[in-house]
């Protein structure tokens, strides 16, 4: 039979999507009976478990604009570790997944931040997928691979507090993603095991110094890449501030503004991200006997 997928199996199985999915990759939570005749009946309609081909599909979102500092960084280093590992890449965007044709795809990158793929995923296809700095699915057969900012807002709190200051504050995005809600509790847990002071403060696209930023706050951390350099510019204009400011902030490694700015900054590795995410894909398709740490640390530097 032509063109065999996870839905037409399921709809002659008279099962859903995600029971096929657990058959076929040999997951728990359905009877051997129910997985027994689901493998038999793929085999039947010629449905093939290993697909054509060494083809790796890369999910990305379609921006008119282009794709952006991440996006670029992420995407060029994927497409480097799949060449390495022998796969070839196919660009597959966002709105076309209904039109996904998993017979000449034997995997899948996700680069949707904070997207939440992996809640449907397993329930409307059988590909194995890893995502990049989002949200895993275990029982779905959805892999994670992140970058760790547990250890990034630690290391950050360490240089801060090392040259003696007691009350930090944390520059988040306006917006309150899971992300940011994330990041904010690591920093007040790390800011009480080293018995700071923390603040949160709030900033949005139209950058300033943040106009809640109490006069005993002499360090600041800003833990998103795309408003570090405006935030630090406006900190410089005010030279009385910047005396008694210290910063660690993170940045992209090709963006020089933070050049002897005496500044700690961070990097996303995002070559060790891409070299993680196909590793594990590569186990998830059983080329290796072990998936390498679902974490990745941020590279650190004092500049």
């Amino acid at each position: 039979m032509k063109d065999v997928t996870i839905t037409t199996i399921a709809a002659q199985a008279g099962v859903s999507h995600s029971t096929v999915s657990r058959a076929l990759n040999n997951r728990p939570g359905i009877s051997d009976r129910v997985r027994a005749q689901i493998i038999r009946l793929a085999d039947e309609m010629g449905y093939e478990k290993k697909r054509r081909g060494r083809v790796v599909g890369i999910i990305i979102r379609l921006d008119p604009d282009g794709p952006d500092v991440y996006g670029s960084l992420l995407l060029y280093h994927l497409s480097s570790a799949l060449k390495e590992a022998g796969f070839r890449q196919k660009i597959v965007y966002e709105h076309d997944l209904s039109l996904l044709d998993e017979q000449s795809l034997c995997g899948m990158l996700s680069l949707l931040s904070l997207n939440h793929i992996a809640r449907y995923w397993s329930r409307n296809y059988i590909l194995p997928l890893v995502c990049l700095n989002d949200y895993s699915d275990l029982l779905g057969g959805v892999r994670a691979v992140c970058s760790n900012d547990y250890q990034g807002i630690r290391q950050s709190v360490d240089f801060l507090s090392g040259r003696g200051h007691k009350e930090i504050a944390l520059a988040c995005d306006l917006t309150e993603t899971l992300n940011s809600l994330a990041r904010q509790k690591h920093f007040l847990n790390i800011a009480n095991d080293y018995r700071l002071k923390p603040h949160i403060l709030s900033v949005s696209d139209k950058t300033e110094i943040p106009p809640q930023l109490s006069p005993p706050v002499t360090a600041l951390i800003c833990c998103s890449e795309h408003y570090s350099e405006p935030l630090y510019r406006a900190f410089s204009r005010d030279a009385k501030l910047m005396r008694k400011m210290d910063f660690a902030l993170w940045a992209y490694p090709d963006c020089w503004w933070y050049r002897d700015s005496g500044c700690a900054v961070l990097f996303q590795d995002f070559r060790q991200l891409a070299a993680h995410s196909v590793a594990t894909l590569r186990w998830m398709l059983g080329e290796t006997a072990e998936p390498p740490p679902p974490m990745v640390d941020y590279r650190f530097q004092v500049c």
